[in-house]
């Protein structure tokens, strides 16, 4: 069902983009049903990383080193290939829409996952990783389709929701692919796993109901002077800032997660290391499924700009004790006020590009964006490596509070572009 009307756009811009008129409250059905989608592709994506290593050993890799260079790989081109293709996707969303493409998306991930399932050697797994990556478009995509059909005075209180379930699901699923890969063997994981993303998949095909935006594909190409997303940069370089911000973010947590359990052996934890490990995890991941909702709503009454510059601020200063604590336990609450602090910030970059973005370039935004989170990702990881084998673990948090410190500077500059008033936003 396909129902549309007028959202106008800045004036400069040469379209007007066509908002859809959707029934009252079909936005929140759209939220939930996105909720679960991105649930069940959140944790069908992360049940294999409890044992990817391990998996990698079974296809013939014995070294205990080499499978863990195997599986480092294997891990780190999905990212690589997200961050060269989620532009691309997103394109394709604004042409297409993005019904069609979770739908699609959701499939070839299943399909490929459980292929997995089917590999001989670690060539064979590290080359799906890579299709799986090319075909993973589910999550710009979805956060696309709720930006454009969720009022922008809801707009908060919906990302922050749906970002619960995507949390939910990254907490939940290496703990049930762990519980699924001892009960029924990693192979079978596999087959679970992408019997999960295909459910994600047809979920969204049976009950979502698409609202197209006209004024995207077809009409766009044909206008005398398209908007297209590097004019929007130039005429808004605070979006760029806020991308840069999901940079940062993804970085920050990419450098710290894989150094967390050296770190808790410094704090003289010898004994269930590997469950006070997962206690870290999980306590950053509770902050952030509390934070997201309520700074969400919160950001919807008061300005998302004021969320976004706060939860920078407490992120960069939250690294400096982290790097003094002396005992796990205060880890385990700074970790856990880290967590409320990303909430934040995920919630009101992804509000804040509702508002400052052209309905018809909503996709192309989130997939820039998904870029830089991935870039972030990757970055992180290898440059807190580095600095662990050169200069210690303090170094990391210290760097990172001069990053997010540093950034804070720099968006104070675009303070007045950050109010629900700048330029390019527009009113519901």
């Amino acid at each position: 069902m396909e129902v549309q009307s007028r959202e106008h756009t800045n004036p400069g811009h040469a379209t007007a983009a066509v908002r859809p008129e959707p029934a009252p409250q079909e936005w929140k059905r759209t939220m939930w049903l996105l909720w679960i989608c991105l649930f069940l592709t959140s944790a069908g994506i992360t049940m294999v990383v409890p044992f990817l290593a391990i998996y990698v050993q079974e296809l013939g890799v014995t070294d205990v080193k080499e499978a863990a260079v195997w599986a480092s790989v294997i891990f780190a081109v999905n990212h690589v290939v997200i961050a060269l293709m989620s532009p691309f996707w997103g394109k394709i969303s604004d042409r297409y829409g993005q019904k069609r493409l979770i739908v699609l998306s959701g499939i070839a991930m299943g399909l490929v996952m459980a292929a997995m399932g089917f590999a001989l050697i670690p060539l064979h797994l590290l080359a799906l990783r890579i299709v799986f990556g090319l075909a993973n478009a589910v999550f710009p995509a979805a956060q696309t389709m709720l930006s454009i059909q969720t009022p922008k005075e809801h707009i908060g209180h919906a990302v922050g929701t749906v970002q619960t379930g995507n949390m939910l699901g990254q907490l939940l699923g290496p703990l049930i692919g762990g519980v699924l890969a001892e009960a029924f063997g990693m192979r079978s994981s596999f087959f679970i796993t992408g019997a999960c993303l295909t459910a994600a998949a047809l979920l969204v095909l049976i009950l979502c109901r698409e609202q197209r935006v006209a004024g995207s594909g077809a009409t766009v190409r044909k206008s005398a002077a398209p908007v297209t997303f590097k004019r929007m940069i130039s005429e808004s370089p605070v979006l760029l800032q806020l991308m840069l911000c999901g940079f940062l973010m993804s970085a920050s947590l990419q450098s710290i997660s894989p150094i967390l359990p050296l770190y808790l052996k410094m704090l003289n934890v010898t004994e269930q290391l590997s469950l006070i490990s997962g206690l870290m995890f999980a306590a950053q991941g509770l902050g952030m499924m509390i934070a997201s909702p309520v700074l969400g709503r919160l950001g919807d009454r008061i300005g998302h700009g004021r969320i976004l510059i706060a939860s920078v601020i407490v992120m960069g200063i939250l690294h400096v004790p982290q790097a003094l604590i002396q005992d796990p336990w205060s880890l385990l609450v700074a970790r856990f006020l880290t967590g409320i602090s990303i909430g934040g910030l995920i919630t009101s970059v992804m509000s804040l590009m509702r508002h400052l973005t052209p309905l018809e370039l909503q996709g192309t935004a989130q997939g820039y964006n998904s870029s830089f989170n991935s870039v972030g990702n990757v970055s992180g990881a290898l440059l807190g490596g580095l600095l662990v084998s050169q200069v210690g673990i303090a170094a990391v948090f210290y760097l990172l509070t001069a990053l997010f410190l540093i950034y804070t500077l720099v968006l104070l500059r675009y303070r007045p572009a950050l109010r629900c008033d700048a330029p390019l936003a527009s009113t519901s």
